[in-house]
């Protein structure tokens, strides 16, 4: 790599100070992550996760003798809770919403940065999902004793199902109102960084249809 570039009169100019030759093309080590497949991985983890917890739950009752009266108000308090408190995470997030976020998104700048590829936004939802199972373990297994004089067995359970499926049916119709801001902006949202931790605070958007890499 020579010292010097040429300045267009065959005379050698110097790079910048600042700027050395190598840093003036190379790409930056972070990734774009698009943000609304973030919000749906997340989504789809909690759903999942909450799911699972009805099977598990019905396997660890067998110890103590599975009933149709627990398999019956494990389903139950399931779909009541689900149906209670996605309207009510409606009016708890309604500030800490995926989309809320968007107004706070800068244009994107700076050196050139490639997209995460699919198997990293699905690597990145499966370690979610694998911190909220072990999280959704230990609150059952904290809920459990403490509902357990009021009611019959299985309202601990069906609340954490609920919640789970809930928040993550939540998170997917956000979803839906960040591609409607996208196609009525005519901007795609991305999360720019390693890993996307604490995605709606590094957002940026490029104009729809330039190349996810492209800052210009």
């Amino acid at each position: 790599m020579p010292d010097r570039a040429s300045d267009g009169g065959g005379h050698a100019a110097p790079w910048p100070a600042t700027l050395s030759p190598d840093m003036a093309t190379a790409p930056s080590p972070e990734k774009l992550w698009r943000y609304t497949s973030l919000v749906k991985a997340i989504a789809w983890a909690l759903i999942i996760v909450g799911m699972l917890m009805l099977p598990m739950s019905l396997v660890a009752q067998l110890g103590d003798g599975l009933t149709v009266k627990y398999a019956g108000t494990l389903l139950g308090i399931s779909g009541i809770t689900g149906v209670l408190f996605y309207p009510l995470m409606h009016m708890w997030f309604r500030k800490s919403r995926p989309s809320a976020y968007l107004e706070r998104a800068k244009k994107l700048s700076g050196p050139r940065r490639m997209p995460a590829a699919r198997r990293d936004i699905v690597r990145w939802g499966v370690t979610v999902g694998v911190f909220l199972f072990i999280g959704t373990v230990f609150m059952v297994g904290f809920l459990v004793p403490v509902l357990k004089d009021s009611g019959p067995s299985g309202i601990a359970e069906g609340v954490v199902v609920g919640v789970m499926a809930a928040w993550g049916v939540f998170n997917l119709d956000d979803v839906r109102k960040i591609q409607h801001a996208e196609h009525e902006q005519g901007r795609t949202y991305f999360t720019v960084g390693h890993r996307p931790t604490a995605a709606g605070n590094r957002l940026f958007w490029t104009t729809a249809g330039a190349e996810p890499g492209d800052t210009a």
